[in-house]
């Protein structure tokens, strides 16, 4: 789920789901409502929309480009809403409000703000507890990732993040296209173009300094790379952080 982003954005700039539907069913001419949802069928809805919406990504460059990607996610997040638990209602509700809001006028400073960014914090902190999904816990410092295995399984996998530096991070992940063997690094200084033709971005999540966050991502097999590609400085305009060894490789199988 997209999270703060930093002032000037970096490379990557990102952040589906079935909606329950309440149709009678007619049997033998009767017409019956279908049972009401249980809390597990609820959970399951819940953290699989997790899943869908954090694997969408996207780079809008102008106000409207910003309409139309924060309405895909309008309805997924009331579907996601729809199936959270009471303690999130709140959290729920600011998140909802933050995509309605840029859907309908292209201002994405709803998505933007640390009050945003809290509300997706507490929902990712409660998937990572209460979904059942592989965990993973991350450190972003000035400038480093720890806590990343260098072998994880497939599967739908949570990964927590905490940034204990000084500046803005993004936890950037992304699958080897088959048959890619480059260097890391000689693929990320590649440039953008070159970078999307060897690498297939999975998810994203940005992280201000002392903040918590999440992402949820279904990891196929495959060889990963983690990148946090924010510029240096207060005001964004060093070299990207990578450069100074922010960046990784794992493998699922």
């Amino acid at each position: 789920m997209r999270s703060t982003i930093p002032p000037t954005r970096p490379f990557w700039t990102a952040t589906a789901i079935t909606l329950l539907a309440g149709t009678a069913v007619l049997t033998l001419g009767v017409a019956t409502s279908p049972a009401a949802p249980t809390a597990a069928t609820k959970r399951q809805s819940f953290c699989t929309a997790a899943i869908d919406i954090d694997a969408i990504v996207g780079s809008p460059s102008n106000k409207t480009e910003a309409m139309a990607f924060a309405a895909r996610f309008v309805p997924m997040v009331a579907t996601l809403a729809a199936n959270s638990v009471p303690s999130l209602a709140p959290a729920m509700r600011t998140i909802t409000a933050a995509f309605n809001k840029t859907a309908a006028t292209g201002d994405p400073s709803g998505l933007e703000g640390p009050e945003f960014g809290r509300a997706v914090s507490k929902t990712e902190a409660w998937i990572h507890d209460n979904c059942g999904y592989q965990r993973v816990s991350v450190t972003a410092t000035d400038f480093k990732f720890t806590g990343i295995p260098a072998a994880l399984h497939a599967g739908n996998t949570s990964f927590r993040l905490h940034n204990t530096g000084k500046e803005f991070h993004m936890f950037i992940i992304m699958r080897r296209k088959d048959g890619v063997n480059d260097a890391v690094l000689a693929i990320l200084k590649s440039g953008e173009a070159a970078t999307a033709a060897k690498l297939d971005e999975i998810g994203e999540m940005g992280i201000a300094p002392g903040a918590t966050t999440g992402l949820s991502s279904a990891l196929k097999p495959g060889r990963y790379v983690y990148v946090c590609p924010v510029p240096s400085g207060a005001k964004h305009d060093g070299p990207p952080h990578f450069t100074q060894g922010m960046y990784g490789e794992f493998t699922v199988a």
